[in-house]
């Protein structure tokens, strides 16, 4: 017995040396169980970090949600048959305004300009006013009118030229005419009021 004893004894301390040491095909799983438990650990980060992020994006939405809906709340109520169109720079004409003018003076463009000046630009605004203020050629013995918000008339000419599909050179023009007649029948005018 006691020798049977003696040869377990034996064998088990050989089977756990055997045990702590892999052998050759043991060491390659294990190398390979390694790699492919690095590689999930990866992939979780990975997953983590989607994660993380997914959060963040809808709270940004949410934010801007809050911000368009608080900035919507803001803006004064407009009429729905008085909507507005932007016809450049950030020129403003009423759509019904803009109708109107289209469809009287569909074939026309120098008088569409003209009638779109008048509705962007007051009389008062328009009065002794040249269309880019510049001296004349012709007369350069007059003073030089101060031009119009250049803005606003860029808009209108381009907004004319854009629609009517001509060039700017007969516009300006037609405007500077009527600028000029504007002055003139002003300068009349005051001088038949004040009497001389």
């Amino acid at each position: 017995m006691e020798r049977k004893r003696s040869k377990l004894a034996a064998r088990a301390v050989r089977d756990t040396v055997a045990k702590k040491k892999p052998c050759c095909d043991h060491l390659l799983e294990v190398e390979a169980l390694k790699q492919e438990s690095a590689e999930l650990k990866k992939q979780l980060q990975e997953q983590k970090d989607l994660i993380d992020t997914a959060k963040m994006l809808k709270r940004l939405q949410q934010a801007v949600n809050q911000l368009t809906s608080a900035a919507e709340g803001a803006k004064p109520s407009e009429p729905e048959g008085n909507t507005h169109r932007d016809i450049g720079g950030g020129v403003v004409v009423s759509e019904a305004t803009l109708a109107r003018l289209e469809e009287s003076y569909r074939d026309a463009p120098c008088k569409f300009a003209r009638a779109l000046i008048s509705v962007v630009f007051s009389d008062d605004e328009l009065l002794n006013k040249a269309l880019f203020g510049r001296q004349a050629n012709s007369h350069k013995e007059n003073p030089v009118k101060p031009a119009l918000d250049q803005k606003r008339a860029s808009a209108v000419l381009e907004y004319t030229c854009c629609k009517f599909r001509c060039p700017d050179i007969k516009l300006k023009r037609s405007l500077g005419s009527m600028l000029q007649k504007m002055g003139t029948k002003n300068d009349t005018s005051s001088k038949e009021s004040s009497g001389e």
